[in-house]
C-alpha cells in the first residue's frame, strides 16, 4: 500500500487527494503535487518541522503549513522536545516565517505577501 501511494504521489497529476500520515512516509518523498502540510501536534523540534512543511510547494504553487496543538502536546516533559519549537509555538507575535528562516540563520524570507497566523491553540 505505502509503495502505491508514493508511487502515485510522486505523478504529475495524483489521484490520491489525501494522505493521513506519519513520518515514516514522507522520508525522501518528492511529491511536487503537495500543497498542504497539516500537522496535529508540532514534531520535537524546529529542523523537523521545517523538513516535513517543506514537501508541500516544491513546484512553486501555493501552500500552506497549518499546525494544531495544545499546551501538553509543548510541555517540556514531552519526550524529545527541543525548547526551539516551544518558543515558535508560544510567540503570538512576530511573522512565523521569519522565526523559521531566523532559526536556520536567514534575516528575511522570499515571500512578499501578507505574514498569515494559522497557529491555533486547542
Amino acid at each position: 500500500m505505502k509503495s502505491f501511494i508514493v508511487s502515485d504521489l510522486c505523478k504529475k497529476k495524483p489521484t490520491i487527494r489525501l494522505v493521513l500520515a506519519t513520518v515514516a512516509l514522507g522520508m525522501g518523498l518528492d511529491a511536487p503535487s503537495i500543497s498542504r502540510a497539516i500537522h496535529c501536534r508540532p514534531p520535537t523540534s524546529l529542523e523537523a518541522y521545517m523538513q516535513e512543511i517543506g514537501r508541500a510547494g516544491r513546484k512553486g504553487q501555493s501552500s500552506e503549513a497549518i499546525l494544531y496543538y495544545n499546551n501538553n502536546n509543548i510541555s517540556k516533559a514531552r519526550k524529545g522536545i527541543s525548547d526551539s519549537i516551544i518558543q515558535y509555538c508560544q510567540d503570538d507575535v512576530n511573522c512565523l516565517r521569519l522565526l523559521l528562516v531566523k532559526h536556520f540563520g536567514f534575516s528575511e524570507t522570499q515571500y512578499l505577501g501578507k505574514p498569515k497566523r494559522m497557529l491555533l491553540k486547542l
